[in-house]
């Protein structure tokens, strides 16, 4: 599985993957690219695996991030906001992933691939209609059995301690990769609302002191 959560809505969008590499991530950018068309721009923030930064990717993320082709099919703009190495436990759809796990998957016994992703979904779909219905940005409420609040947070351990030990009766075929997606108002607004300021007068302003202050280019 192949997915991001959203943290203004809190929502999941994912899909099955065989695998876990740079076509994975670049499938998983045009999907998010499309999704979240409306937007300006969408941040990606997650681990340091290799398939998150291989030139094969990055490659690809030029010509998503390209102006032309943004311009005509009116798209927001990519940035990756990569997490520290081995930092894995600071990624916040791991909660997630550990709540969906917990919930459908550990201790399972399904008859075949098939019914397992049909559980997965039904999982999704009734997480994503809750937070629907109950609208806020993600941060201050756990869903389900997942393991932390979706918010980032020095203080979070959002992978599960029995990650990579598998259950010999599941079936072992569907692997995790996941990422955030931070909308570029919800970012701001973080920032407008950590500073004491009005959000519409000084939001491009807090973000320059934020980028020169922590040293992103």
């Amino acid at each position: 599985m192949t997915a991001a959560l959203e943290l203004r809505n809190n929502q999941m969008s994912y899909f099955y993957s065989l695998k876990k590499d740079s076509e994975e991530m670049i499938r998983l950018a045009d999907f998010l690219q499309q999704k979240y068309h409306y937007c300006r721009y969408l941040y990606f923030s997650w681990d340091a695996a290799s398939w998150h930064s291989s030139s094969i990717f990055l490659k690809e993320l030029d010509k998503l991030n390209d102006w032309d082709y943004r311009n005509k099919n009116q798209l927001p703009k990519i940035i990756l906001k990569p997490l520290p190495a081995r930092a894995q436990f600071l990624n916040v759809i791991e909660s997630v992933f550990s709540g969906m796990s917990n919930s459908v998957i550990q201790n399972s016994n399904y008859d075949s691939v098939d019914e397992m992703k049909n559980a997965i979904d039904r999982y999704f779909a009734e997480r994503n209609n809750s937070f629907r219905q109950n609208q806020h940005s993600a941060g201050n409420k756990i869903w389900g059995r997942e393991r932390t609040k979706p918010t980032f947070s020095v203080s979070n351990n959002c992978k599960t301690p029995f990650f990579g030990k598998i259950n010999p009766a599941q079936p072992t075929d569907v692997a995790h990769v996941g990422c955030v997606v931070i909308s570029e108002n919800y970012l701001l607004g973080i920032l407008c609302r950590l500073f004491g300021l009005g959000y519409t007068a000084y939001t491009p302003y807090i973000f320059f002191l934020f980028t020169k202050k922590v040293g992103y280019k």
